[in-house]
């Protein structure tokens, strides 16, 4: 990749106390943003220019007008999403689009996966999430907004370790990609508590 043209945060989220056990939060970040938070830290550290759009990702259209690809542009897409809707979306979006990076990140309380999906030019090299695990597809596939206060409001016990494992395999992905133009289509299965990893490489046959 020879350069980056745009960086975004999106997430509709606010930082909520219990977030700072598991997530790299400080407690007076309690009540802001968490993209507007995260912008503001990488862009004061690293000297980036992240923009943080804190909104619930509720369509297609809504991600085409956040990004505002122009002709050339292959957008690199890193999913931490904690719902099938937002995730499905995520995918409708890749699909759509000739020229995608999907990295995808999701975990349980010490294990999960990332899974590593690209598009070139029209022809899909590896498998989406919902085309390796399907059972997803039978879920729960309301957005965010669809839900109730009651729900939003259920915690997935995580734990930090493992949600800073997720973040290490996209960061060394995307480190790949865009320093020495690597991509590695298919999957990473992690454990945080047995300290396994493992990567399966997945091809869609053409």
């Amino acid at each position: 990749m020879k350069h980056v043209s745009g960086l975004y945060i999106i997430d509709g989220d606010t930082v909520e106390e219990h977030n700072l056990t598991r997530q790299c939060f400080q407690k007076e970040d309690i009540g802001y943003p968490k993209a507007s938070v995260l912008a503001e830290v990488l862009n004061d550290a690293f000297g980036l220019y992240w923009r943080a759009y804190p909104t619930y990702l509720t369509s297609v259209s809504q991600l085409e007008d956040m990004l505002e690809l122009e002709d050339g542009d292959i957008p690199v897409i890193l999913g931490c999403v904690d719902n099938h809707g937002c995730r499905l979306i995520l995918e409708s979006f890749f699909m759509k689009n000739d020229n995608c990076i999907y990295y995808d990140s999701a975990n349980e309380f010490i294990s999960g996966e990332v899974v590593m999906s690209y598009k070139i030019k029209g022809n899909q090299i590896s498998p989406l999430r919902s085309e390796i695990f399907s059972d997803i597809l039978q879920g729960d596939l309301r957005n965010v907004t669809e839900l109730s206060c009651e729900e939003m409001n259920v915690s997935t016990p995580q734990h930090i370790s493992v949600n800073m494992l997720a973040g290490l395999i996209l960061l060394s992905a995307v480190t790949q990609l865009i320093t020495d133009n690597i991509v590695k289509p298919g999957m990473v299965s992690f454990n945080a508590q047995t300290f396994n990893q493992e990567y399966f490489p997945l091809c869609i046959s053409s």
